[in-house]
């Protein structure tokens, strides 16, 4: 899987989710360009960052619906895992 859909089981804003393949990851958004909060007690704002294995959490101080932590590499060739009118290729 290249993809993992955030769920909040708390606030809407904190997510907790595992990373099984360590790889460098994007988190995105269907609506808004940047997505922007606190990952792993850093602050992200849209670029790329490597995960490791296991559980990893962010907490989103932007905009927003529909979070994905995404394989960097697809997000730069303009794949998204959802269905947006600005991407070219969905895998929906």
């Amino acid at each position: 899987m290249v993809g993992v859909p955030l769920h909040s089981s708390t606030d809407e804003k904190r997510f907790d989710f595992e990373i099984v393949i360590p790889a460098s990851y994007k988190i995105i958004a269907r609506d808004v360009g940047t997505v922007v909060g606190v990952l792993d007690g850093e602050q992200y704002e849209g670029q790329e960052r490597f995960l490791s294995p296991g559980t990893h959490t962010f907490v989103q101080t932007s905009a927003g619906h529909d979070l994905v932590v995404f394989w960097a590499q697809a997000v730069d060739r303009n794949f998204r895992p959802i269905n947006s009118s600005s991407s070219p290729r969905s895998l929906n």
